[in-house]
């Protein structure tokens, strides 16, 4: 190695090594920022307990931790603003990467799929999982990974599905390669709406959907007066846009179309992965 190069490549670790100081520093810092707000939720001066409230929920999911240990404080009104907190993140924010806390079963059960490095992985035979907040209009994103399933048919391995409402399923299944996708393939709207293109990814890589959802609008009586709308980005490509629908899709929560409802993540009998789930109410 030639004298110039050497001193090119100390540079380079010592400039490596004070970046992860300096991120080390900046996490030690967030940390404490977020302690201090902590304690400041059961300050005796109203105002401080509301700026601390507002600070912690703008904070979003690295105070989650912190959250989660102060909603069973001995403090009630620590206790009651960190609970408080944690639904408002939880609302945007279902699943942070660490735990099943906003998810039950369909009937109300603790979830009871996988949490590791930063992601679910459904566990077959336990059933679907649901979110405890329900959404109306909304624009979601989730990240997903499907297995390869060497002994399942073409167009059928990887299977298992997002329900926006409960009641609307975007399809996810290892489609890749198909040319022609059809309303069971992903992306679709399962049994309505097939994907204009094929946007799929092989399996075993993580993919994106970015869905916004308009429910469908009801009269006094019940009845779909609107058809509800729906757009849906897989990887990036827009495979469904503006789609109108106004029946629920099989396999939901209820059959009946519109109300708020929670979003549910099937367990299909594959091994699927979600991470970084998302929500904007509209």
């Amino acid at each position: 190695m030639r004298p110039w190069q050497f001193l090119c490549l100390a540079a380079a670790f010592g400039l490596a090594v004070e970046c992860e100081v300096v991120k080390c520093e900046g996490k030690k810092a967030e940390t404490n920022k977020i302690g201090e707000l902590i304690k400041s939720l059961g300050h005796d001066k109203f105002p401080r307990r509301e700026a601390a409230s507002k600070e912690l929920e703008a904070v979003g999911a690295p105070a989650l931790a912190a959250l989660r240990k102060a909603a069973s404080a001995d403090d009630p009104e620590v206790q009651r603003r960190a609970q408080a907190i944690l639904e408002k993140i939880g609302r945007r924010i279902p699943f942070d990467g660490t735990d099943l806390s906003m998810w039950t079963t369909r009937d109300g059960k603790p979830a009871g799929w996988n949490v590791e490095k930063g992601y679910i992985e459904v566990v077959p035979g336990q059933g679907d999982i649901r979110t405890k907040c329900v959404y109306g209009d909304c624009k979601l994103h989730v990240e997903f990974w499907v297995p390869w399933e060497e002994e399942k048919p073409a167009r059928q391995g990887g299977n298992s599905g997002i329900y926006l409402q409960g009641r609307y399923e975007i399809q996810i299944l290892d489609s890749c390669g198909d040319p022609k996708p059809t309303v069971h393939d992903c992306g679709a709207l399962y049994g309505q709406i097939a994907p204009s293109r094929n946007a799929c990814k092989p399996a075993e890589q993580w993919q994106t959907f970015d869905i916004t959802f308009r429910a469908p609008r009801l009269n006094r009586q019940g009845n779909v007066m609107a058809d509800g709308r729906l757009t849906v980005v897989h990887n990036g490509v827009t495979v469904i846009r503006n789609g109108r629908f106004r029946q629920a899709c099989l396999q939901g929560l209820d059959d009946r179309p519109g109300g708020p409802g929670p979003i549910l993540l099937q367990d299909h009998g594959a091994r699927v992965r979600f991470r970084n789930i998302r929500v904007i109410e509209k």
